[in-house]
């Protein structure tokens, strides 16, 4: 169930003869929130069931109700025997739970991929049950010619004025021996655009020891909501075989910046090999409403590289602009290429100025460190380590009592440490903000919890350059 202004809902068994005429007696189990009935069969044949759903306001007091009435039907067990148990699994293309933006007016297409288990070849698809938004048109169910346990179903779905909020579509698959997947939902924000990418990097030529790449972004963006399973893929062209992938949700060479992913790779490329990058959807996603994922990249010829076939030589240099980049210079008397990467000393995490990140530490990860590089005379910079909750919530918010010290990573100097910050008592309890004017260089900055209080912070790294914050 989903409400489109927000509003808290739930579900109940109708219970007068206005809402449920001569068939108002309880069937099952039923649970409220979320809305969920369990019925244990006893005789073939059909049951009605009729329930009420309904949308409260803050006070609790119930602002419309919706009639919902079905049958169940009752069947004897199939006569094909089968030694499968396993259910039908829904494998894509959207992710379970994505939330998807898109406009009025606009047509907005994907395939329902259901895996069917066992190698059973009685054991079909049979149909997929689905609760959509009025309008939302089901394609025929096709059986996938290059996998015999995979079946595609296209939607197709033009959202009009009137469905401006939030919509749902779940999805339940059916084989056919009877058994029921589970169920999953997709959850559209009518009228909302999805963060875009807008530029990539590299593409083209690059070395085989290739490892810093770019993504950027039209909107600001924070890092996916999900724990974990949200990847960007590399494949060999030649062979389509996937070669390298990065979770995107808990690795830790994945950096988030205001519209910005940087992310690191491990690994040697093959010579004169041509790879493509593809994208699942939810790399990147919008802090407002249900978390609008970005849309995938599945297009084998989006984004591609080409492996020089050449010796290699690679040396370290320090940029002259305010951040390090990679360059790539290729003399045109030999085939020669040099690749001049940003220098990357022992540091587990790198993040540039203008980040903002989620984070958090536990008993078994007490620490939270990370590098960054001045790159000018003398910068101020600020970092901060939020919980942005209020000092009554903290301490069932599961928030951190966070301290900021601040290292000169050449010689491990200690250069400043703070476990204070905006303490205003209605927003931000338990805030560390460090300020320093830092000279060129690279610095370390850890955050403790010497109180022991582990839990989640914002962190922001930022710093001011001609009397603005970058």
């Amino acid at each position: 169930m989903v409400d489109s202004d927000g509003d808290y809902v739930r579900c109940r068994w109708a219970n007068s003869t206005e809402e449920c005429g001569s068939i108002c007696t309880p069937k099952g189990f039923l649970r409220s929130n979320p809305c969920e009935l369990t019925y244990n069969a006893s005789r073939v044949g059909y049951q009605a069931s009729t329930l009420v759903i309904e949308d409260f306001d803050p006070n609790n007091d119930v602002i419309s109700a919706v009639p919902l009435q079905f049958l169940i039907h009752i069947v004897n067990k199939t006569s094909i025997e089968s030694n499968c148990t396993e259910s039908p699994i829904y494998i894509g293309e959207r992710q379970p739970d994505s939330c998807i933006g898109i406009q009025s007016n606009e047509t907005f297409t994907t395939n329902i991929r259901i895996h069917v288990s066992c190698e059973d070849l009685n054991n079909k698809l049979r149909e997929i049950l689905t609760v959509s938004p009025s309008g939302l048109i089901k394609g025929e169910i096709i059986h996938d010619q290059s996998d015999k346990n995979l079946y595609v179903m296209p939607i197709e779905w033009t959202p009009t004025s009137d469905h401006v909020g939030v919509q749902q579509l779940c999805m339940t698959p059916v084989d056919s021996h009877g058994r029921l997947g589970s169920q999953v939902c997709l959850t559209f924000q009518v009228d909302v655009y999805p963060p875009e990418i807008i530029h990539f990097t590299p593409t083209g030529l690059v070395s085989t020891s290739q490892s810093l790449w770019t993504i950027e972004f039209d909107r600001d963006i924070i890092r996916s909501r999900r724990s974990s399973g949200v990847y960007i893929r590399f494949f060999k062209h030649s062979n389509n075989q996937e070669v390298y992938r990065i979770d995107i949700a808990n690795d830790n060479n994945v950096f988030y910046q205001t519209r910005q992913i940087t992310f690191n790779t491990n690994c040697l490329w093959e010579q004169n090999e041509q790879y493509y990058i593809l994208l699942d959807s939810g790399i990147a996603t919008l802090n407002e409403s249900c978390g609008i994922e970005s849309v995938p990249i599945d297009n084998h010829y989006t984004w591609t590289f080409q492996v020089a076939a050449t010796e290699i030589t690679t040396m370290e240099a320090l940029s002259t602009t305010e951040r390090f980049v990679s360059t790539t210079t290729i003399e045109t008397s030999t085939t020669k290429i040099t690749t001049i990467p940003s220098p990357r000393p022992e540091c587990l995490r790198w993040f540039y100025f203008d980040t903002i990140s989620n984070e958090s530490t536990s008993a078994t990860e007490p620490t939270f460190s990370f590098c960054f590089i001045v790159n000018k005379t003398l910068t101020d910079v600020t970092i901060s380590a939020n919980t942005w909750v209020s000092c009554q919530m903290w301490k069932s918010s599961g928030t951190a009592d966070p301290l900021i010290e601040l290292y000169f990573e050449s010689n491990n100097q200690l250069l400043a440490q703070n476990d204070d910050g905006f303490n205003v008592e209605t927003r931000n309890c338990y805030a560390a903000v460090l300020s320093y004017r830092l000279k060129k260089g690279i610095y370390r900055a850890i955050i403790r919890n010497s109180k022991c209080a582990y839990g989640k912070f914002e962190l922001r790294l930022s710093a001011e350059v001609d009397g603005t914050f970058k």
